[in-house]
């Protein structure tokens, strides 16, 4: 009767006031709290979310630690994530954390996560991805928590976990290409940091027609080998094949240009070494490779009464994806 049409409208609260002002039977603590909670999930259930989040208040306000809050935390989570209201949804989820292990543990350390990593917190993001993978329950979380890992220990600086999760990523995501790229990369640039200049070769080779930010750091790199080899000749070519290629990829470029410079005053020639590195100090807008390039070009011409000219240090190899961002390893060779 009237308790039937309070609860389907969600108006729990208002029939047990109603009914003490009456002296109607009132329902008990356990029964007030699983019915509260009945009309809170049938909203929810409905897929009517503004309402489902006033009801999971009111629920969680009268039933903080009730029977069912640990539902309605999550749900109320999952509502609010729909409305991408996301402070709210990880206020939730931080709650559901401190409480024992439940069916929404595992979405809390991939929603934090995320969160922790966007905000740039990533040691923070790192220990839910971690969490993740022990308690993921699908396949697509053992996924998340596994390219993230790779991902986040490139920016904690972490280099045996990036190789460990890169070399389980080539294994068990081949399906996405844009990961499998950027594994290949990590690999490359952890055998570069090594000195493991033939493990380099081949994991840059995989990607190096790869018309992408990484192709064109695969080619760099892949230059930079052949001079660590001494094949100076194969480093020309590589860089020139950089610039026919793949122009819109000015940083790597430069990076291929200062290279190069170095590669001529291997060659003996001085000439076209200073030439390169005007370019660069010309054309280039990254201020950072500009002073390089200056530094370089000064060291030669101070150089030039000399009866040989050597390279200068080379630029710290830049372990990050995107130019500008946190470098994977700070303590990395510099080439010559």
């Amino acid at each position: 009767g009237i308790k039937k049409i309070y609860v389907e409208k969600g108006n729990v609260s208002a029939y047990q006031n109603l009914a003490q002002e009456k002296g109607l039977e009132t329902m008990s603590g356990t029964e007030f709290d699983s019915t509260s909670w009945e009309a809170a999930e049938s909203v929810y259930l409905r897929q009517d979310c503004e309402k489902a989040i006033q009801l999971f208040n009111d629920y969680l306000t009268q039933f903080p630690q009730g029977l069912f809050s640990t539902q309605a935390l999550g749900n109320q989570a999952d509502c609010f994530m729909k409305n991408r209201e996301v402070e709210k949804a990880v206020k939730n989820y931080r709650e559901l954390l401190k409480r024992p292990t439940n069916r929404y543990t595992a979405e809390a350390h991939n929603v934090l996560g995320i969160f922790e990593r966007e905000s740039n917190r990533f040691a923070e993001s790192m220990e839910h991805f971690v969490q993740l993978e022990k308690l993921a329950t699908t396949p697509e979380q053992e996924k998340q928590a596994r390219i993230n890992i790779m991902q986040l220990a490139v920016k904690t600086g972490e280099i045996a976990t990036a190789v460990k999760y890169a070399n389980e990523v080539l294994q068990k995501d081949k399906g996405n290409e844009q990961v499998v790229n950027e594994a290949y990369l990590i690999l490359g640039r952890a055998s570069l940091v090594a000195g493991e200049n033939a493990e380099a070769l081949k994991n840059f080779q995989k990607i190096r027609k790869v018309n992408s930010a990484a192709g064109a750091e695969a080619r760099y790199s892949i230059a930079l080998v052949h001079f660590r080899n001494g094949d100076y000749k194969k480093c020309e070519k590589e860089v020139f094949s950089l610039v026919d290629d793949m122009p819109s990829y000015d940083y790597w470029l430069a990076r291929g240009f200062i290279l190069l410079a170095d590669n001529y005053v291997k060659l003996e020639n001085v000439f076209q070494a200073k030439r390169t590195l005007q370019s660069v100090i010309d054309n280039h807008q990254g201020e950072e490779l500009r002073e390089l390039a200056k530094q370089k070009l000064a060291n030669i011409e101070a150089s030039e009464v000399q009866p040989a000219v050597q390279p200068t240090q080379e630029q710290q190899i830049d372990m990050n994806s995107q130019p500008g961002n946190n470098k994977l390893f700070d303590n990395t060779n510099q080439d010559e």
